[in-house]
């Protein structure tokens, strides 16, 4: 079969031209949402992203994901993304993944991702979680925001 006719056919009959036509791969995303004292909200979670998305839109993901509700009043700006190379949900209970959370921040060796750092990039581990972090929505808060536990 001439693949050359097909395209043409192809072209012709939908206006169009299916050589340049691309397919748009997507990310999922693992993350853990903290607040401003590295304590534990909800679970684990994932989130689906373009291939070309950056942490702002992993952030503006989670915002609008399943803790929605608790997360209305805060500013994206608030949302703080952290990495840490060494942690991985694979294997771990999750009965302990607070207190290891907790250890994490405590020990230092995390890394800030940048507002603008491509997700796809960071070349995260299957089960490597991005942790996001609220900050206080102000000095007298005791938490910026409220999930209720799932």
């Amino acid at each position: 079969m001439d693949t050359r006719a097909t395209t043409s056919a192809i072209t012709a009959a939908t206006g169009t031209d299916t050589r340049h036509t691309s397919v748009t791969m997507a990310v999922s995303v693992w993350y853990i949402l903290i607040d401003h004292n590295n304590k534990l909200f909800g679970e684990p979670n994932r989130v689906n992203l373009a291939h070309n998305a950056d942490t702002l839109r992993l952030k503006e993901e989670i915002k609008e994901g399943p803790y929605k509700k608790g997360l209305t009043h805060v500013n994206i700006t608030d949302m703080e993304v952290w990495r840490f190379e060494a942690f991985t949900l694979r294997g771990t209970n999750p009965k302990e993944i607070g207190g290891l959370v907790e250890r994490l921040f405590t020990s230092g060796g995390g890394q800030e991702v940048g507002v603008w750092e491509p997700v796809i990039e960071l070349r995260l581990g299957e089960y490597e979680p991005m942790i996001v972090r609220v900050k206080p929505c102000d000095k007298g808060a005791q938490h910026s925001f409220h999930v209720p536990w799932p």
